[in-house]
């Protein structure tokens, strides 16, 4: 039996575990993101070198990422340094999200462009946040929210949100409220 080669990592950054045990870590030094099985395989789950590319998984391309995350729908999306977010579809293709995002600390919506701008003022673009819908290009370029998703279920006693994440309604109950 031939030993696989060995895959290294390359100063390691964000990392989640799958309800299957299995690792989702970045490798912010490779440029890619890495899969680490129960058993200790490393593979790779997306990313084909330093640079900026959407596409399929084997061909896209990555600059500095460091974080990472997945929603319900098995999404998983990776922030980079250079101020972008890209999401990766089940179907295993990259695409930008947001791009040209300043990260500085106390506001919201500081800046950056949403993709689906298009750069076209009053036209549609997506600001990331997903309990807005009908998000709106401005003439500055930057995509502003649009109306908010309502989550109210009408019942007194539960605090009611919208997770900014997954867009799905957090209906809380109130403790001692009957």
């Amino acid at each position: 039996m031939t030993p696989r080669p060995r895959r290294r990592c390359n100063t390691l950054r964000g990392i989640f575990r799958r309800t299957d045990g299995t690792l989702c870590v970045i490798d912010e030094g490779s440029h890619r993101l890495r899969r680490i099985s129960t058993t200790g395989t490393v593979s790779t789950i997306a990313g084909n070198g330093n640079g900026y590319k959407d596409g399929p998984v084997t061909e896209a391309q990555f600059q500095s990422p460091f974080g990472v995350g997945r929603d319900r729908a098995g999404n998983l999306y990776v922030s980079e340094q250079v101020g972008r977010i890209r999401k990766i579809t089940p179907a295993r293709v990259v695409s930008t999200l947001a791009s040209n995002l300043s990260m500085t600390a106390g506001t919201d919506g500081g800046g950056g462009t949403a993709a689906g701008s298009g750069g076209a003022v009053g036209g549609p673009c997506q600001d990331g946040v997903a309990c807005t819908a009908s998000d709106v290009c401005g003439g500055d370029g930057k995509c502003a929210p649009g109306k908010s998703k309502a989550c109210n279920d009408g019942d007194d006693c539960t605090t009611d949100a919208c997770d900014t994440l997954t867009g799905g309604c957090l209906n809380t109950p109130v403790a001692g409220c009957f």
